[in-house]
C-alpha cells in the first residue's frame, strides 16, 4: 500500500528542533523525569528499582498487565481485557481506520486536518469527498 508522505511530518523532522518557538506541535513540550517525579510525587529510589527490575524481554503481547490494569483503573465500567494499547493517539487512529474502513468505502475528511485522517483511508481504497473548513465572520452575540 501507499500512503502520500505526510507534508507537516517532513516539515517538522526539518524544523521543529531547531526554532526558537514552535508553534505548530500537537503535543505538549516533554517532562524529564526529574520533572515527572516531581509532579507525581512518587519515591526517586523506588521509581529506579522499579525501572531498573523490568526484564528486557519481547513482554506481553497484549500489554503489561500492571499497565493494562492501571489504565482501566481510570475507569468505572472498563476491565483491563478491554484496553487496547497503541503507540499514542496516531496509533489508535490509525488501527481504527485499518478496522472499518475497507475499499470503496464512502469516507467524509474534513480539511484542514492531521493528514493521516484522509491519507490512510486512501491509501486503503476508500473513495473520500472532503469538508473544507471556511472561516465565517464573527458574530457577536449581545446578551
Amino acid at each position: 500500500m501507499y500512503i502520500k508522505p505526510f507534508g507537516v511530518e517532513r516539515w517538522l523532522s526539518k524544523y521543529e528542533t531547531t526554532v526558537d518557538y514552535n508553534l505548530t506541535s500537537t503535543s505538549i513540550m516533554p517532562l524529564s523525569i526529574n520533572e515527572l517525579l516531581e509532579l507525581t510525587g512518587e519515591d526517586e529510589e523506588q521509581v529506579k528499582e522499579n525501572i531498573f527490575s523490568i526484564k528486557l524481554n519481547y513482554g506481553a503481547i497484549e500489554g503489561r498487565l500492571d499497565y493494562l490494569s492501571g489504565i482501566a483503573s481510570l475507569y468505572q465500567s472498563i476491565q483491563k481485557e478491554q484496553v487496547i494499547s497503541t503507540n499514542g493517539g496516531v496509533g489508535a487512529s490509525h488501527l481504527t481506520m485499518m478496522t472499518v474502513i475497507e475499499p470503496g468505502d464512502h469516507v467524509v475528511a474534513i480539511l484542514p486536518a492531521y493528514q493521516q485522517i484522509y491519507s490512510v483511508p486512501e491509501s486503503i481504497g476508500a473513495q473520500m469527498e472532503y469538508l473544507f473548513l471556511e472561516k465565517r465572520k464573527q458574530i457577536t452575540y449581545l446578551i
